[in-house]
């Protein structure tokens, strides 16, 4: 792992995680819980990571299933919910942009910045959930926005220096902020960085920056991340 690592002081919990990407499950499941290991290789609570079935019931978005509707996902939430009883924590990890429009159809002209439209859409999910164990976070891209955390490691991965000021410049022109990284389809972080390196590959390369960046470089460059992270830290605290 890149940086330091977190221990604060925890009672063991076990903790139910729920996303929705091979990329995201292997980077949740292997980087994230090596993140909350004790030097004496124990670790601070027990993670369980699920990949979210599509609209077509596979836990695959091979199978171009589509995006699973607000109601579809109440359905799916409340049968991990069952499934995990023995979870403190149950938490559904959705892209904030790529979410069906049903998620998003009560939101307000009231709720103008993207910060109250999250809260509004995750508050709306744990609210019809109604269960006091489940969390529902969103990120706002793609995971390969976390990957613009430190564009030094990005470059000295792909053995290209020469690449670091383009990088830095994308990251500028959104307030040095990885999470706020798109413009559109087009330029989604995963389609910027397959600019600047013809030979990046979403899983291999992207889950090896984010090992070499290392979680708690992530999390100080993004707050919605951060935010996610603060729930494992309090569930046992």
């Amino acid at each position: 792992m890149g940086a330091e690592q977190i221990h604060p002081i925890y009672s063991m919990a076990n903790i139910f995680l729920i996303v929705e990407g091979e990329t995201e499950e292997q980077f949740y499941k292997n980087q994230l819980v090596q993140a909350y290991r004790l030097p004496d290789g124990s670790y601070n609570h027990y993670f369980t990571v699920r990949l979210i079935p599509n609209k077509r019931g596979n836990y695959s978005r091979s199978g171009s299933g589509g995006q699973a509707s607000y109601d579809s996902c109440i359905d799916i939430v409340k049968r991990f919910l069952r499934q995990a009883t023995h979870c403190e924590l149950v938490v559904l990890i959705l892209d904030y942009y790529g979410l069906h429009h049903t998620f998003k159809n009560h939101l307000s002209s009231q709720q103008i910045d993207l910060k109250q439209k999250i809260e509004a859409v995750q508050e709306r999910l744990e609210r019809d959930i109604n269960s006091p164990k489940f969390k529902f976070r969103l990120q706002v891209h793609e995971f390969e926005a976390y990957l613009f955390s430190d564009p030094a490691i990005v470059v000295s991965h792909f053995g290209k220096t020469e690449k670091l000021d383009e990088l830095k410049a994308v990251l500028a022109a959104f307030d040095n902020n990885p999470e706020l990284i798109n413009d559109n389809i087009e330029t989604a972080p995963s389609k910027r960085l397959k600019t600047l390196f013809p030979e990046f590959r979403k899983t291999s390369d992207g889950l090896l920056i984010a090992q070499k960046t290392g979680v708690p470089t992530i999390r100080k460059k993004c707050l919605y991340f951060n935010e996610l992270c603060n729930l494992f830290d309090e569930v046992g605290a």
